[in-house]
């Protein structure tokens, strides 16, 4: 049943919003505005100075009592508990106001104007960071995509209707409504019958962020774009994905070539290096000979560290046996990276010391490298490594061993 709400406003109603606690925000002419309770009955009102018109009021998402308002060219935030004074106001804008939007972060609002420009206003620094212009006429209405916070679709009186990343200053795609409703007219136009021209008044997003509506001078005209909307979303899913691969390779480059610098830089002494390598065998050493005890069968084909290492990437099974002693021993990728990069560098002049002779020469390991080594992966690595070792997990290196720990990961660098 439709009920008529009285008692408010003395001039022409032009923009209604709802907030999800089912209060109601009108904006009229001459600077009026009012909110209304779930069942009508007004529970506020103010009257902007200047006596511009209101032409768009929205309310939070997440706080109900937050309203943006719209007023000439100006912008104001209000709590609907107290009208009469703003929270905040800005005048971004050159021309008037017809539409404002709010993006699904909420740290963005854009607002369109009769110059055709839209100014993206960032809420927490209080500054404009967009200002679009591509518009000829009035932009008279804006929408942020549902699930794309950077993204924004616009309408105008130039029977335009664009699709704006914010990333770009320029559309990523525009339709002319009056080329498309041109080419949908097949028999002439009979004697006497005018044709409005496709005047873009309003533009809608669903949900799914994929299909907008647009609302024409013609009754008839709503153009539901979906297809171009998933083929545009798709290529830009393809790029983004393409650009995080190349991103992740490049940080990945970045941080082997600072553990590198690391490694390759260290400050200590002979001894202390001997010390610190005697720990990073053990626990290889360690590691290597416990997969083999889980792979009894491949023994023969896994005859180093690096061996392991290699086929693991293509081997599911020896794989899964790699990180379960990983995890056994409380390691991380990252660690062996660190510690076979120490061996790499290191290893060919290095001496083994045992544990009671490292013991003798510094009582405290941790301390040492907390405070020598600043790389924080190879600091972790070194660390975790002298962790094991003390803890006894590791096997400790025999006097037999000592001729082969040269031949241990020949290839580790590769």
């Amino acid at each position: 049943m439709a009920v008529k709400w009285t008692g408010g406003h003395s001039s022409p109603i032009l923009c209604l919003n709802a907030s999800q606690e089912g209060l109601v925000a009108s904006g009229a002419e001459c600077g009026d505005l009012m909110v209304w309770g779930e069942d009508g009955t007004p529970l506020g009102h103010t009257h902007f100075q200047g006596a511009d018109d209101v032409t768009s009021v929205l309310f939070s998402p997440s706080c109900p009592t937050k309203l943006y308002a719209s007023h000439g060219e100006t912008i104001s935030i209000l709590d609907v508990r107290s009208l009469k004074e703003s929270l905040d106001h800005f005048h971004v804008n050159e021309e008037e106001i017809n539409c404002l939007s709010l993006n699904e972060t909420e740290n963005l609002l854009a607002s369109a104007d009769d110059s055709g420009t839209i100014k993206i206003l960032d809420l927490e620094k209080k500054k404009v960071s967009r200002s679009l212009k591509r518009h000829s006429n009035i932009c008279s209405s804006v929408a942020f995509r549902p699930q794309r916070p950077q993204s924004l679709v616009s309408c105008g009186l130039d029977m335009q209707v664009m699709l704006w990343n914010l990333q770009k200053a320029r559309p990523l795609w525009i339709t002319n409504l009056q080329e498309d409703e041109m080419e949908e007219m097949e028999s002439p136009q009979s004697p006497g019958q005018l044709l409005n021209p496709a005047l873009a008044h309003s533009v809608s997003v669903a949900s799914c962020g994929n299909i907008f509506s647009c609302g024409a001078e013609d009754d008839h005209k709503l153009q539901a774009l979906e297809a171009q909307f998933k083929e545009l979303d798709f290529t830009t899913d393809n790029l983004t994905q393409k650009f995080e691969c190349h991103s992740k390779t490049l940080a990945n480059q970045a941080a082997q070539d600072e553990l590198w610098t690391a490694v390759l830089s260290l400050k200590f002494t002979s001894m202390e290096l001997n010390i610190l390598y005697s720990y990073v065998i053990e626990v290889l050493i360690c590691l290597h000979t416990r997969v083999l005890e889980k792979l009894p069968d491949l023994v023969r084909g896994l005859p180093t560290l690096a061996s392991i290492l290699r086929r693991k990437v293509k081997n599911k099974h020896i794989r899964d046996v790699w990180e379960s002693v990983l995890e056994e021993y409380g390691l991380q990728e990252g660690d062996i990276t660190a510690l076979c990069t120490f061996f790499v560098a290191h290893g060919n002049k290095a001496e083994h010391y045992i544990d009671k002779v490292r013991q003798m020469y510094i009582r405290d390991v941790n301390f040492m490298i907390t405070n020598m080594v600043k790389n924080q992966a190879l600091q972790d690595g070194l660390l975790k490594a002298v962790q094991v070792v003390e803890k006894g997990k590791a096997v400790r290196v025999s006097e037999e061993q000592k001729s082969s720990l040269k031949e241990l990961i020949p290839s580790i660098k590769s």
